[in-house]
């Protein structure tokens, strides 16, 4: 059976940080800008709200995710009820933060990646790029200060996508 990977870029107005994954994910202005997924040892690829769900890497077992608590609250509030995605099943699930943790390497997938060497490193302007559209910016001066505008243009999802990519 193939190994699935993915991991879901999003944006909402309640700050990740402090409110935790659940309260974040259910949160009604939470929305997923896409998934990227990967399987073995293939070049990933990009789903993105309208697409319908990806058979190929819900085939998967395991699915494997860095942070799976995050995925699975996102899963279970956005990608089932929103989208129509199946449930992936607990069983299925393997997180790869929780891995690294036990075996005492760091958590942050920038750092364990450094820390085992590995080809492909985090990258940084992908994740400048997802953090700048994952949070409200302030208004500008010709607009209501009570709005909420977001970094976003079709230039910069598709940007995001090519950089998630590879």
């Amino acid at each position: 059976m193939p190994t699935g990977f993915f991991d879901i870029e999003s944006r909402s107005k309640v700050p990740l940080e402090t409110a935790g994954a659940w309260r974040y994910a259910s949160d009604a202005s939470t929305e997923i800008l896409c998934v990227a997924y990967a399987i073995d040892d293939c070049d990933p690829k990009i789903w993105v709200c309208g697409d319908a769900p990806t058979e190929e890497l819900l085939a998967c077992d395991p699915i494997v995710a860095h942070n799976c608590a995050f995925e699975w609250a996102m899963a279970t509030c956005i990608l089932t009820p929103r989208h129509g995605w199946p449930m992936i099943p607990l069983a299925k699930q393997r997180c790869s933060m929780t891995m690294a943790l036990a075996c005492a390497l760091p958590a942050a997938l920038d750092k364990l990646a450094k820390a085992l060497a590995l080809p492909h490193q985090k990258d940084i302007e992908g994740y400048r790029l997802m953090r700048r559209m994952s949070r409200p910016r302030k208004p500008h001066k010709n607009e209501d200060p009570n709005g909420t505008y977001w970094v976003d243009s079709p230039e910069q999802r598709k940007r995001l996508q090519l950089l998630l990519h590879g």
